[in-house]
């Protein structure tokens, strides 16, 4: 049986997701009960389950559809370095992608190509741009809170964390509750400060988990250390299977000043014309021997987690107050994890 604070996030949630509009890239609020107990919430229903099982199910015939034999580099994680590995090499704009490979079409929801990660990828930035013209911030995305449906549609979901940010476009927490620290924005972290910016940090996140067919972010590094390594300017290296302009994009999400990062609008426009103009963004097979970068949910332990009481020494009301705290201007990190510009 829920206990009444449980009840009361749940009918919070319910609250939310009426006021959400609809939209093709956010799972929509079909109905809800809520004259009597228990509450019910009825939302569309999503066939295929999650990305993050969605693509590491599909891993193994990703690799061993679209392969042309050529010898390349693949990588894995092992405490914070990476080893070489055999994969080799496939462009996302070939001109193979999208037709019949042996018989079967690669629409097929069990196939998935260098395009359908790109999509996936644009469809996020969507969706979350949606919710930040809606001045909703999210709090949660991940891969695990993004649903995949029928024709490799993929929504927001999960709005447990959504909260509405006032007229200076920011939420402050004030409950205890386990945090998702390796998908947090170093303010959201230290200073209990959510904005559409500390949403743009989480999805570079989702990048990586997407480009990595659901791999695990900092799989050797415990919650605790990161703390102290996303201060220091620490960032995940890049996969070896993402190009440098793809991980460009991915360390500008993680810029540490807030206001540097891209907007969702931003974007979404990027990978608009990365998928008009095709090219070598991704490249791709997963050797078995790399499963360290995949880790299951479960290996998380209780021992690990943070909750905000632990972390949050202060509260800030705004961004610029943050820089304030800081000196003048908040300090740039190593010229590779500055702001590039998107073209």
């Amino acid at each position: 049986c829920a206990d009444p604070s449980e009840l009361k996030d749940f009918s919070e949630e319910i609250n939310l997701m009426k006021e959400i509009e609809y939209h093709k890239n956010i799972v929509n609020l079909i109905g809800c009960s809520t004259i009597r107990k228990p509450l019910c919430l009825i939302v569309e229903y999503m066939e295929h389950g999650d990305l993050l099982n969605f693509l590491r199910k599909r891993r193994t015939k990703f690799c061993a559809f679209y392969t042309d034999r050529k010898s390349s580099v693949n990588f894995m994680y092992t405490q914070g370095y990476q080893q070489s590995l055999k994969t080799t090499t496939i462009k996302a704009g070939d001109s193979s992608l999208g037709v019949i490979h042996n018989g079967i079409p690669s629409e097929d929801i069990g196939i998935i190509t260098p395009d359908d990660l790109l999509r996936f990828a644009w469809q996020v930035a969507s969706g979350m741009e949606f919710l930040s013209y809606s001045k909703l911030v999210h709090r949660d995305l991940a891969a695990r809170n993004i649903l995949v449906g029928s024709g490799k549609t993929v929504k927001i979901s999960d709005f447990g964390l959504t909260r509405k940010i006032n007229d200076e476009l920011n939420y402050m927490s004030k409950k205890k509750r386990r945090l998702p620290v390796k998908w947090m924005s170093i303010e959201a972290i230290y200073h209990q400060l959510f904005t559409s910016f500390s949403d743009v940090w989480a999805y570079g996140v989702v990048l990586f988990e997407i480009i990595t067919l659901g791999g695990t972010p900092y799989p050797a590094i415990s919650n605790r250390e990161l703390l102290s390594l996303l201060k220091s300017g620490y960032r995940m290296e890049k996969p070896e299977n993402c190009s440098e302009t793809m991980y460009d994009i991915m360390l500008q999400c993680w810029n540490e000043d807030p206001l540097k990062r891209p907007t969702f609008t931003t974007l979404r426009e990027y990978f608009d014309e990365v998928m008009s103009q095709g090219g070598c963004y991704l490249n791709f097979e997963f050797n078995e021997n790399a499963a360290p970068l995949f880790l299951p949910l479960e290996t998380d332990n209780d021992e690990d987690n943070i909750t905000e009481d632990e972390i949050f020494q202060y509260q800030v009301k705004s961004i610029e107050e943050i820089k304030k705290l800081r000196g003048e201007s908040i300090l740039p990190l190593n010229d590779r994890y500055t702001s590039i510009k998107i073209n």
